[in-house]
């Protein structure tokens, strides 16, 4: 998106201009001035935090004033940009919950089907950044399947590689690297962050596979470009991590900026562990924990933290610690703290998003409770 706000001096007089109808009834001509002037600010290059706040100020006030005036085309119109216009602003500085609301809200008004096919995307990548996977799941699917014909180059680029990443992080890898393949299809001679980006992510989905050559492969072939940086260094030290290459594996691990990848201490305590050096690996999984408010971790890695802390407790024989972790990242994974008691399980399990993490865990417990029961 190039602009999104306008100039502080400018939004005096959107705030004059917004008391000249209240608290009556406000015109719709008046409202659209308004409307235009706020439009013409937000797609303004270079803007600033301040500027973008006092825009979504005026979008916010735009909806505000027409839900109180009689619905007609011109109104719902200005409904669905304001509220398409919002999401996108709130999507920048990462507010994902407002933004997917703003996308919902706009769905209301859309009038067309590339409208609507372009909102279910952003929902859905919405719900996906709020780890809300099976509403995401909807959204997503429900216009994969529509025709070729709906939604810009871009609107279906993004879906089918939301798709790879919802995908990816179910654990169906084959079915992941299918969607980035049709995203990378999609991208034109310019799109050439784009372009690696997608390269990545199908070295990834090799990765999972165990085909580690074919990863390293593509790995390589970014890596000469200088781009995309934190997310080439952490997949490429997993992947020297699966040829069992430890030390190259560090060493690509502590290239990641952390504030970027936070993850990356989860993955080079597992390395470590695996390497059979419990010490190091104990100080970065308590240096993920004591971390995760600053570094805003999310779900998934939290739970990832909590089954590798279970791993160094067996590799430490204390398989009543590694029970509470586990039972830690059982409660993460559900969403669910009333089965926060180590003797309880899940007794059914509603969704299609995180099933073979729980059954992972699940395999670990048990496994945790025999050497409980051996000791």
């Amino acid at each position: 998106m190039s602009g999104k706000a306008f100039f502080a001096l400018l939004s005096f007089l959107l705030i004059f201009s917004f008391k000249r109808y209240s608290p009556g009834n406000p015109s719709l001509k008046l409202i659209l001035s308004a409307y235009k002037r706020v439009d013409q600010l937000f797609n303004k290059p270079n803007t600033s935090f301040k500027d973008d706040s006092v825009c979504m100020a005026g979008f916010r006030r735009i909806i505000a004033d027409l839900s109180r005036i009689p619905h007609e085309p011109m109104a719902d119109s200005l409904l669905y940009q304001s509220n398409y216009k919002l999401g996108v602003l709130y999507e920048i500085y990462k507010d994902y919950a407002r933004a997917t609301a703003s996308y919902l809200q706009a769905l209301r008004y859309a009038s067309t089907p590339n409208q609507k096919f372009s909102n279910y995307i952003l929902a859905g990548a919405g719900y996906y950044n709020l780890n809300n996977f099976d509403s995401a799941t909807y959204y997503l699917l429900g216009v994969s399947q529509g025709p070729d014909s709906l939604g810009t180059r871009e609107d279906r680029m993004r879906l089918f590689n939301t798709l790879g990443v919802l995908y990816y992080d179910n654990g169906n890898y084959l079915q992941s690297k299918n969607y980035f393949s049709q995203a990378s299809l999609l991208i034109d001679s310019k799109g050439f962050t784009d372009k690696y980006s997608l390269e990545l992510n199908i070295a990834a989905c090799y990765f999972k596979l165990g085909l580690y050559e074919q990863a390293l492969s593509n790995y390589k072939k970014i890596l000469k470009y200088h781009i995309l940086s934190t997310p080439l260094y952490m997949n490429m030290g997993r992947t020297y991590r699966g040829l069992g290459q430890f030390e190259t594996a560090l060493s690509f691990f502590k290239k990641v900026n952390i504030s970027e990848a936070p993850n990356v201490l989860n993955e080079m305590a597992r390395t470590a562990l695996e390497e059979g050096n419990a010490k190091d690996a104990s100080v970065w999984l308590d240096q993920y924990q004591k971390n995760k408010k600053v570094l805003h971790t999310n779900a998934l890695d939290d739970g990832e933290n909590e089954i590798y802390l279970s791993d160094l407790a067996i590799y430490r024989n204390k398989p009543d610690s590694a029970l509470r972790h586990l039972q830690n990242a059982l409660v993460i994974f559900l969403g669910n703290d009333s089965i926060s008691n180590i003797r309880r399980n899940p007794v059914s399990f509603m969704g299609s998003f995180a099933y073979y993490r729980l059954f992972e865990v699940l395999n670990k417990k048990a496994s945790a409770w025999e050497k409980v029961y051996r000791k």
